[in-house]
């Protein structure tokens, strides 16, 4: 039988590993109380095909103990809190076929491990396009921020939710008396509703009653390393707040902002280039701060989404406009708005070259991921070839390119006109009549879907 073994040392943290594991993967979960429960179970029944193990349960040591006696090994995950790490560093070795990774981390690091793991110990598996959710979950939630599937075959789903539609107890009974044990997500939804279960769980997130500040508490970095200054953050999320942004696209731009600031920090150069504009304060830095939001927000409205291309988009947002130095330089968003009478040649000169400029600097970093350079090089082009630097249309704009553009172009319009829901709609409006071919039809309709007072009010 291939199965995975889940030892915690309480029956929520056990629940949300067993929760997330069989909504993302087809083999059994074993859940047990202790250490030599696991032990007896294994003797049993044979290696599982993982084994994760939780730091403060009981038994802990001697199943260290018992996996360092063995010639042959199978794949073990330890868990624990960050603030236990040492403790558990000096007990716990990490080889071949084992890990030790942090509760507080996202199911993506925990996954990735897994499949490590398995390619090391030649195990396969498969991740799932679609997660099994327990039905139980939906008895108990009025709305969804997904879409919810029913399936009928192994590769045929339907859907029978709608995001954001209410969920009505009959529907859900109806498949409860069928017999139906799970309903399905998309796997990048599942990855917000089991964000949302460790919280529940995580003392260090319980207090955040608001989705700003869980924001907050998402990108909160050490005090000697944090790019944003607090203030600026605190106004950014107050703007967030303000344009309405449904709950689901600020936490999943919130996970993304944390990823980059994290890749960031371990990148000196990058890190010291970035200090030297993001941390004044001024509108360079709240622009860069506020548009990571807004374009990881419609990212996740797209077919396009997945953790690296919001990487990507954060990474844009926030060296997009490094080699400005001025903020009232980086405020001529629209050239054509200008005469020559109202700045002078030098300066409009520097603002038409400062996207290659800006990709000039950001190509002596190392580990900068590609496409990149595009969204910068791009995101002062214009849809009908009017733009700059090379003047090219949205023919030849990538999807990720195009992302950013629209949610630049609404962060310039929400700045210079105010972020009433009444301009919001009206800008998105003047969108869609403007940008009705691909890729830009695509990241329009994204872009309805991030703000629901907006669609309420059209509505």
């Amino acid at each position: 039988m291939s199965y995975t073994i889940v030892v915690q040392a309480s029956q929520e943290l056990s629940e949300y590993y067993q929760f997330l594991l069989q909504g993302q993967y087809d083999f059994a979960i074993v859940v047990l109380a202790d250490g030599q429960k696991a032990l007896d179970y294994i003797k049993e029944n044979g290696e599982p095909h993982c084994f994760i193990l939780g730091s403060r349960s009981k038994d802990f040591l001697n199943v260290l103990k018992d996996y360092d006696s063995k010639e042959v090994r199978y794949p073990l995950i330890v868990t624990c809190k960050k603030s236990e790490e040492a403790f558990v560093v000096a007990k716990f070795k990490t080889s071949a076929l084992s890990r030790l990774i942090h509760e507080e981390e996202s199911i993506d690091v925990l996954f990735d491990q897994m499949q490590k793991l398995f390619a090391m110990g030649q195990r396969k598996l498969q991740a799932q396009t679609y997660c099994k959710v327990n039905i139980d979950f939906f008895k108990n939630t009025e709305e969804l921020f997904c879409d919810v599937f029913v399936r009928l075959t192994d590769n045929k789903y339907v859907k029978i939710i709608d995001r954001y539609q209410p969920i009505e107890p009959d529907l859900i009974e109806r498949y409860v008396v069928r017999n139906v044990r799970h309903l399905f997500v998309k796997a990048n939804d599942f990855k917000l509703i089991t964000a949302q279960l460790m919280k529940k769980i995580s003392p260090n997130t319980q207090t955040c009653a608001s989705p700003m500040e869980r924001s907050k508490a998402l990108i909160t970095a050490p005090p000697s390393s944090i790019i944003f200054p607090i203030q600026l953050q605190e106004t950014v999320y107050e703007s967030i707040n303000k344009i309405g942004l449904n709950e689901q696209a600020v936490e999943m731009a919130s996970m993304a902002i944390s990823s980059t600031i994290e890749l960031i920090e371990k990148n000196q150069v990058a890190f010291e280039q970035l200090s030297k504009y993001l941390k004044k304060g001024d509108y360079l830095s709240s622009h860069s701060f506020f548009l990571s939001y807004l374009s990881c927000s419609i990212l996740r409205e797209t077919p396009w989404k997945s953790p690296s291309a919001s990487t990507k988009l954060t990474l844009a947002a926030f060296f997009h406009d490094i080699s400005l130095e001025d903020s009232d330089i980086a405020k001529l968003h629209d050239l054509e708005k200008y005469s020559s009478k109202d700045i002078e040649y030098s300066v409009e000169q520097k603002v038409k070259e400062h996207t290659m400029a800006s990709v000039k600097l950001m190509s002596k970093i190392e580990g900068i991921p590609n496409d990149v350079d595009k969204i910068i090089l791009q995101h002062h082009e214009d849809y009908s070839g009017l733009g700059y630097p090379r003047g090219i249309d949205y023919k030849h704009f990538t999807p990720l390119a195009a992302v950013f553009k629209v949610a630049h172009e609404l962060s310039n319009r929400l700045y210079i006109q105010g972020m009433d829901q009444e301009v919001i709609a009206s800008v998105i409006e003047e969108m869609r009549q403007d940008y009705k071919s691909h890729p830009f039809s695509i990241v329009i309709q994204g872009l309805d879907k991030c703000f629901p007072k907006n669609q309420k009010m059209v509505g």
